[in-house]
């Protein structure tokens, strides 16, 4: 009977989950598929409103931001305000964090009294894992605008994308850079250059500072994911949207196609044309594999959030395994977990720096084994604007 009666309470508990509006925020960070998740959840949202989701783009927004307007990216405007940076040319008149958030606001609370779920966001949001940037009031700002963690009647989620092996993503990201700025730098030259290099990889950080805030977190291992063989689109709209769908080829059940109109919402992952080699010096297996340990050291100081209970992760696959290496890098081992961004981009100087035998002052200082804090502080701080100039 009593058994009977747990089944039960969960059963009930389940039904009063399901019946919960929703709300996603698309998180990133970039390069991980962002462009596609966000490009599905908008269509799904203006093509089908028999699924009764809504993409958030506050009327107002047609005035402030029109270049954004009615668009997968009008989140970013939102972004760029929190951060102070009001003089972009996206903002077509000016405005002020607090309208921003305001138009945000007003929005979500009438789509929220429709009774629809809501979905959203911008990789944009790895803003708030910068060293430059105050991460934590930026954040607290855009929590004003979400139902609050402890209302009953909403289910906030925060959808993060995990990309592995690490090297790979940072390699997406310099091509990204690369594209954008054209300096023609190698790969290794690259990392050399931009100690700022981090924010737009680091899932971790960005996972750990939204779970801080009692915020329901999803994580999506992308290798999982390809695994899969279904792509990216499909997961959004079955597992994420939770869009009823057949479990053997992830298709809407409930849909025609011709009024799901499925095959124009999928979007292959968004991949650049261009840059398609390390460029110059091109680094070796062994140094690859070293910059991807060094990564997975910095990820593994986040180990403790396996045991969040905000988290979930959708098709668990390279992030478990990564997960399970840590204990590899005890503090006793000779490459122990790395704590901080500053200590991961020296260790990442010990293999670029012999690499290139470079006479910048950063490798004159490891290869020396005299480097000091300061000198690296003091460089970096002169590249913050350049770097940060890319991620815009």
């Amino acid at each position: 009977a009593d058994a009977e009666q747990t089944q039960a309470n969960e059963q009930t508990q389940n039904k009063k989950e399901q019946e919960k509006q929703k709300l996603i925020f698309i998180a990133g960070p970039h390069k991980t598929g962002s462009t596609t998740l966000q490009h599905v959840a908008f269509s799904v949202s203006e093509w089908v409103p028999e699924v009764n989701w809504k993409w958030i783009d506050p009327p107002a927004l047609k005035e402030i931001t029109p270049s954004l307007n009615n668009t997968r990216k009008s989140t970013t405007g939102l972004l760029a305000a929190l951060e102070g940076s009001l003089h972009n040319p996206i903002f077509a008149r000016n405005t002020t964090a607090e309208e921003m958030l305001s138009v945000y606001r007003e929005e979500i609370r009438n789509v929220q009294k429709q009774g629809l779920n809501m979905i959203f966001g911008t990789e944009n949001i790895d803003r708030i894992t910068s060293d430059s940037k105050d991460g934590d009031k930026m954040l607290d700002q855009l929590l004003t605008i979400l139902p609050s963690p402890d209302d009953q009647n909403v289910d906030v989620n925060m959808v993060v994308s995990y990309r592995s092996p690490r090297v790979r993503r940072l390699y997406s990201w310099w091509t990204e850079s690369e594209q954008t700025e054209r300096h023609g730098e190698s790969f290794l030259e690259w990392i050399l250059k931009y100690p700022h290099i981090f924010q737009p990889i680091d899932a971790m950080r960005l996972t750990d500072m939204l779970l801080k805030k009692g915020l329901k977190v999803t994580l999506l291992d992308m290798a999982g994911i390809a695994a899969t063989g279904h792509g990216l689109s499909k997961i959004m709209i079955c597992d994420v949207m939770e869009i009823p769908c057949t479990d053997d080829t992830k298709k809407p059940v409930d849909y025609p196609p011709w009024k799901f109109r499925y095959n124009d919402i999928l979007l292959e992952q968004n991949v650049r044309a261009g840059t398609t080699s390390f460029n110059g010096k091109e680094p070796t297996e062994s140094e690859l594999q070293k910059i991807d340990d060094i990564l997975l050291r910095y990820d593994c100081s986040f180990h403790h959030l396996m045991e969040a209970p905000n988290l979930t992760v959708l098709y668990d696959d390279q992030f478990g395994r990564n997960m399970e290496r840590c204990a590899e890098f005890s503090v006793e081992s000779k490459n122990p977990v790395i704590n901080s961004r500053e200590d991961t981009y020296n260790a990442l100087l010990e293999v670029v720096c012999p690499s290139l035998q470079s006479d910048d002052a950063r490798c004159l200082a490891v290869l020396s084994k005299e480097s000091s804090t300061s000198q690296v502080e003091t460089i970096a701080k002169e590249d913050t604007e350049m770097m940060e100039k890319v991620v815009l």
